[in-house]
C-alpha cells in the first residue's frame, strides 16, 4: 500500500517550519504559493494552502477553521 497525506494549512511558511523542526522532514517538491511536499517519513506529506472560511468539502456547508482544536490535557491533583 502506498500512502500520502494531504494537510490543509493557512500559513505555508509556518507549517514547513513546524514539520521540519518537530518531525525532521524536509521539503521535497514545491508547488509555489499553493503548497509543498514534505519528505523524510514513510509517506509524503503535502501541505496545501487553503484559506480560512473556504468550504472544507464541495458538498458540505462546513468551513475551514484553523483555530486550535480541543485536545485533552493531563491534570495533576495536589
Amino acid at each position: 500500500m502506498n500512502l500520502l497525506i494531504n494537510l490543509d494549512v493557512d500559513d505555508l511558511e509556518k507549517a514547513v517550519h513546524f514539520y521540519s523542526s518537530v518531525f525532521g522532514l524536509r521539503v521535497g517538491r514545491s508547488f509555489g504559493a499553493f503548497g509543498v511536499e514534505m519528505v523524510g517519513s514513510s509517506a509524503p506529506i503535502y501541505l496545501l494552502v487553503k484559506a480560512p472560511g473556504t468550504p472544507a468539502l464541495p458538498t458540505a456547508s462546513q468551513r475551514r477553521s484553523y483555530e486550535r482544536h480541543w485536545t485533552g490535557q493531563a491534570r495533576t491533583h495536589g
